[in-house]
């Protein structure tokens, strides 16, 4: 006869989680969610402006490469003619990208809209959407000295690039003469404005977001 041996070790219990425990996770979660919930509207703001600068820097590097790669019109004098970007502070919602018709590097039909048969210069105005704005636009002068339109000194801003010379041809006005620039910043924020960021173009070709 065979007999049966007894195991007398203790046996694991598998046991759940107490109502303390559980308290404590829940708690831990809701402080995370409550600190991210609260940072959610200002980082959303900041990816909002973030594109809206990333958006203008491909605009003008757009018209760089038009510029540089020959791109044809038959609009105006010009068959392959220079391509710029337009700012003025009298429209802090939208800009334009033109084609310089008569290559004299700067944007002849400010204030006259693109839908309109006479202007034959506008290739697309780009609105912003996303009910962020452009602050304020400023221009370096050879000497180092800045000049903004929020200031004052500044009507308008071109930056336009003429083929085959990839630099960029930086214009404004502060009343009547057009004045060359050595840069240009176009500051762009939120409707809130607590934040802003720059895209920034040398004469040199160089464009940069910061």
């Amino acid at each position: 006869m065979k007999l049966q041996t007894i195991d007398h070790r203790p046996q694991t219990v598998s046991r759940g989680y107490t109502l303390v425990e559980l308290v404590v996770v829940v708690g831990i979660f809701m402080i995370v969610s409550s600190v991210i919930l609260a940072n959610y509207p200002s980082f959303s703001r900041k990816v909002s402006v973030q594109n809206l600068a990333h958006q203008i820097a491909l605009e003008i590097r757009q018209a760089q490469v038009y510029g540089l790669s020959v791109k044809e019109t038959t609009a105006g004098s010009a068959i392959f003619p220079g391509y710029g970007v337009y700012f003025t502070p009298a429209d802090n919602s939208s800009f334009v990208l033109y084609s310089d018709g008569n290559n004299n590097k700067k944007y002849d039909y400010a204030g006259e809209d693109c839908s309109s048969p006479s202007n034959i210069e506008c290739l697309e105005k780009v609105r912003i959407a996303s009910g962020d704005n452009i602050r304020d636009i400023c221009v370096t002068t050879a000497s180092g000295v800045e000049k903004c339109a929020t200031g004052g000194e500044l009507d308008y801003l071109n930056i336009a690039f003429v083929r085959p010379d990839p630099d960029a041809n930086i214009t404004g006005t502060y009343g009547v003469a057009d004045t060359i620039y050595q840069s240009a910043k176009i500051l762009v924020e939120p409707p809130k404005k607590d934040f802003y960021k720059s895209v920034i173009v040398w004469s040199t070709g160089q464009i940069s977001v910061q």
